[in-house]
């Protein structure tokens, strides 16, 4: 079982052969080329320039899904199923677009933040993007207040609406030594004319001295807090989540990975396993589509891998299709975008768009016995004796407070240490193809290295990751 719902399956074939996305994959592809480049990632004014050009594009698309919303709604009315099926495809393959658009502006933000996961994964905790681009005349203030500060402070900026990731505030501006974040307000005139923009940050939020914060200003304090001083006060409570940034190499087997990529670009298919923890297939579905145009069902027979592992083994399946799930704003937080995997950008655009389908299985079991095989005690929990098929509502949670041990697998002890292990650390092995050595590695450095305080909770970054994403 793949995390992505049939309902959604059944629209990728709809994507993937329509010719209207075929041609914005083609121009995107030329953005994603743009974005990687140097002079787009040191450049404050061509950083923004790519995101308002992305902006554009998304704020016009969005357009036509919110047409197209209003026509359905319409023939649905009236009873024409042709219209409501015409109307039905539209939004499809606009909102494919538009996931696109907003993957490669979630690799710009990675970059630019240093691809701080914890810091990234703070600011992807709201349920639903912090605002639209769709039809904002307001946004204007914002564009022109993100143009103003690369220009004046030579500031990088970041445009937090275009993307997946950023859901606080509107504007992310990245200094030395200090990364903000803004939540802009504006007032209006009666005429309509701005009468004057107001930004707030954590500054001005702690000059306050208010005795409560709302939602949005909570989240930005969180944020803020983390990316300072590496933790987070979790609210009505003393307890705290620590990050620990552990000085380790980050191993992986993505060199593998694209050679795999391009063995089925050559073939259709190809399939590989890892030790005995995972497995990686990739099928080429423009190719298969040319050479089985007439015998597909019967064709897709012949390029599924065989399964090298036991009935009883826990099996956690992942597909590079699962970002095609996208409801009231959830997606997979834990996840690295894949417009900065070290592939070629060709590469990374076919994966995005869904020309490439890349699957792997992550054996649990294995790595349990992993653990037990470093002198570690592991215990299953519970949560995962009654359905070992892997629950999409697990890896598709939204906030860290209301998640810590609800999603948590096994657990592991010894050496003066006891933790339990997340189905999304896990989720990260399988998505990121990462050893399980970095992740055992991770965790006796944390065993050894404890806190000056004893924090509640503890969350992880390695500090060799950087030097692995492009």
């Amino acid at each position: 079982m793949l995390i992505l719902p049939d309902e959604y399956k059944k629209k990728i074939p709809v994507v993937l052969t329509s010719s209207y996305y075929q041609e914005w994959v083609n121009y995107y592809r030329k953005i994603l080329i743009k974005s990687r480049q140097e002079k787009y990632n040191t450049d404050p004014l061509n950083l923004i320039a790519i995101q308002i050009g992305l902006m554009r594009s998304i704020r016009g698309i969005e357009g036509k899904i919110f047409e197209a919303k209003k026509g359905l709604r319409k023939a649905r009315q009236e009873g024409d199923t042709k219209d409501a099926e015409d109307f039905e495809r539209g939004i499809t393959l606009n909102r494919a677009v538009v996931r696109i658009a907003k993957i490669i502006a979630d690799g710009i933000a990675w970059r630019t933040l240093g691809y701080d996961r914890p810091f990234l994964r703070a600011l992807a905790e709201p349920k639903k993007p912090s605002g639209s681009v769709q039809f904002g005349t307001e946004y204007q203030t914002t564009e022109d207040t993100a143009v103003q500060m690369a220009y004046e402070r030579k500031s990088k900026v970041l445009l937090t609406d275009i993307t997946y990731f950023l859901r606080v505030g509107d504007l992310i501006e990245v200094t030395d030594p200090r990364t903000l974040i803004y939540e802009i307000k504006t007032k209006y005139n009666p005429n309509g004319s701005v009468k004057n923009v107001e930004l707030i940050t954590i500054d001005r939020i702690i000059k306050t001295n208010k005795k409560s914060l709302n939602k949005q200003e909570e989240k930005l304090f969180q944020a803020n807090y983390l990316r300072e001083l590496r933790k987070i006060p979790l609210p009505n409570s003393q307890a705290e989540i620590y990050i620990f940034d552990v000085p380790i190499k980050y191993k992986t087997n993505l060199r593998s990975i694209e050679e795999l990529i391009n063995l089925a670009k050559k073939d259709v298919f190809a399939t590989r396993t890892f030790g005995n923890y995972l497995t990686v297939s990739c099928t080429d579905i423009q190719l298969f589509h040319k050479k089985h145009r007439k015998d597909a069902s019967e064709a897709m027979e012949q390029y599924k891998e065989n399964n090298p592992w036991d009935k009883s083994d826990i099996v956690l399946p992942m597909s590079n299709l699962d970002i095609f799930y996208e409801e009231d704003g959830d997606f997979v937080r834990n996840s690295t975008p894949y417009s900065v995997f070290p592939f070629s950008s060709i590469n990374c655009m076919r994966i995005m768009s869904g020309d490439l389908w890349l699957t792997s299985r992550l054996n649990i079991t294995e790595i349990m016995r992993l653990f037990r095989a470093h002198g570690w005690t592991v215990t299953e929990i519970d949560w995962l004796k009654g359905d070992k098929s892997g629950q999409r509502g697990s890896v598709y949670y939204d906030d860290l407070e209301s998640t810590i041990g609800k999603h948590d697998i096994f657990s592991i002890s010894g050496k003066n240490f006891q933790t339990n292990i997340s189905l999304a650390w896990l989720h990260w092995i399988s998505s990121n193809f990462m050893r399980p050595e970095t992740l055992i590695e991770m965790v006796e450095y944390i065993s050894t290295h404890p806190p000056r305080t004893r924090p509640q909770y503890i969350e992880s970054y390695i500090l060799g990751e950087k030097n692995v994403w492009k």
